[in-house]
């Protein structure tokens, strides 16, 4: 999860992806709230944005200044990938600790195999998860109630989903 591409206009390291169709975006960081770098953000330009820009003021902003490395869980966000299963359910793994679960999400109802997923509690049963689908090229966030998972492999009982996510924390 480092940055893999530079800025063209302003030269900070910034994330990059393009998918087969032609459509490309610039990321400042990755995950939520998925902010796009604004040199290269079309939505945001115009002949007037271009003119009130100067160099400097993005300098400021980016400046040369080494970007601080940040945990991939942050702001009650937790960073999964999605696992390979023969399972009709989705099995997940917590990246910082390497911990895996199988959960009770149908696994066309999140992104495949490898894929970025941001999961965070919103109340004691139910979720928000994030991710960026790269075949509509689009950050999907949903609500997802009712989430309960158990340890990847085992046939344990079900653990509603604030039992297992918070034991991430430990």
């Amino acid at each position: 999860m480092t940055p893999n591409a530079t800025c063209p206009v302003c030269g900070v390291r910034v994330y990059f992806y393009a998918n087969s169709n032609g459509s490309r975006v610039f990321f400042d960081d990755v995950g939520p709230p998925w902010p796009k770098h604004p040199c290269t953000d079309r939505v945001k330009l115009s002949s007037t944005f271009l003119y009130q820009v100067r160099m400097a003021e993005i300098t400021a902003q980016y400046g040369k200044k080494p970007a601080a490395r940040r945990s991939l869980d942050r702001d009650g966000w937790r960073l999964f990938k999605a696992l390979h299963t023969k399972s009709f359910r989705q099995e997940l793994e917590h990246v910082a600790s390497g911990r895996k679960f199988e959960t009770n999400i149908l696994k066309d109802n999140i992104p495949g195999l490898g894929q970025a997923i941001w999961i965070r509690e919103q109340s004691h049963n139910t979720a928000e998860v994030s991710y960026f689908d790269l075949d509509n090229f689009k950050v999907v966030s949903r609500v997802m109630p009712n989430l309960e998972a158990r340890k990847y492999a085992t046939m344990g009982e079900w653990l509603p989903f604030s039992t297992w996510f918070r034991h991430l924390l430990r």
